[in-house]
């Protein structure tokens, strides 16, 4: 591999949730993300991906992740970090493959900076609330 053109690796995550892990997912999951990034030089680029999953209880799972390397690939590693921050909450592989097999990489995900921090913040917010919400039970 030529060390001059590095893949699209992982520099930063960071997680919010209001629960450790995801239980009885076949009750259902609701999985946005959305994603902002910009060039760095010609081929490498600097992509961050906000990925936000709601299970049937209503808990609340965030994940920001930032990714720095060559572009080829960005659209693979919006995928995978839905399906990694899935078997992360402990979902079984092949719920995720199902439930992912049909994930698309549309416009509407993109947001441009201000409104990609926007977003993340308004989502932090809301996992914020419940965490809140939770601990006053």
């Amino acid at each position: 591999m030529d060390l001059y053109r590095p893949p699209l690796l992982e520099k930063s995550r960071k997680d919010n949730n209001t629960a450790p892990v995801i239980q009885e997912a076949l009750k259902g999951i609701e999985v946005e993300f959305y994603y902002t990034g910009h060039r760095i030089g010609k081929d490498l680029i600097s992509l961050t991906v906000c990925s936000f999953i709601e299970d049937a209880f209503e808990n609340l799972f965030l994940r920001l992740c930032t990714y720095a390397g060559l572009k080829d690939q960005w659209k693979g590693v919006i995928i995978n970090q839905v399906k990694q921050q899935l078997s992360d909450l402990e979902v079984e592989a092949g719920f995720i493959k199902s439930e992912t097999r049909y994930l698309e990489i549309a416009k509407e995900n993109y947001l441009e900076k201000e409104d990609f921090e926007k977003m993340y913040d308004r989502l932090q917010g809301k996992v914020n609330k419940k965490k809140a919400e939770n601990d006053t039970i």
